[in-house]
């Protein structure tokens, strides 16, 4: 059994955990979490980020897109930002991120922070 219960479901599992810490930034401020996850639900996230979220890849030029525009809606000139690091196992880290405009920071908070950040 995992030491720590999912944070998707909060069952125990079997195997080891896969981790991710999302964050949801704005100027100076930050909101963090670490999330532990069992095998299933590490994929669900780390499919959400692929599908929402630009990936960061090191040494890369360009191809980001519009760094300031809302993930959720395609607003310009965000001024929040959401940021996602994934641990699969025995992977290097995946970094993600994407704007958040004022209007979708709930959403944004709810989604990747909350209780059912790892499920949504």
């Amino acid at each position: 059994m995992g030491f720590y219960p999912c944070s998707a479901h909060g069952l125990m599992f079997k195997g080891a955990a896969e981790a991710v810490y999302p964050a949801l930034v704005e100027g100076g401020n930050s909101e963090r979490a670490h999330l532990r996850l069992c095998h299933d639900c590490f994929v669900a996230f780390l499919a959400r980020a692929e599908e929402l979220l630009v990936e960061v890849i090191a040494g890369a030029k360009g191809g980001a897109g519009d760094q300031r525009r809302c993930y959720r809606c395609d607003a310009g000139d965000t001024r929040a930002a959401v940021f996602v690091t994934a641990y699969p196992k025995g992977e290097e880290g995946r970094q993600f991120f994407a704007g958040v405009c004022d209007g979708h920071m709930d959403a944004a908070r709810a989604a990747w922070l909350g209780a059912d950040a790892a499920v949504e």
